[in-house]
């Protein structure tokens, strides 16, 4: 299963979805690179990484945050918990 939200609070408005049907069966989650989850778990996303060629992934199962840069092959999973938005603002600036 796919989820798509595009509003700042897609995981927090699917946490109940997902915790019903169970983490297993949920694949990925596109999240706003402005979400309150993303905010709250590695930091606020810099001015120069909102943009519609940044996509951020969140994958419930394995709790890894994909960040993918579009028309590149650019991509990179951050851990929740042991990365911070430092980490992932090092790495897209590289």
């Amino acid at each position: 299963m796919f989820l798509l939200e595009n509003s700042r609070n897609a995981l927090l408005r699917y946490e109940y979805v997902i915790e019903g049907i169970g983490k297993d069966y949920v694949t990925t989650v596109e999240m706003h690179p402005q979400d309150i989850f993303i905010t709250k778990t590695w930091g606020e996303v810099p001015s120069d990484m909102l943009s519609r060629n940044v996509k951020f992934v969140y994958d419930p199962l394995e709790e890894f945050l994909y960040v993918n840069i579009s028309h590149t092959s650019k991509s990179k999973e951050f851990k929740r918990g042991s990365t911070t938005m430092k980490d992932i603002q090092t790495w897209f600036a590289g």
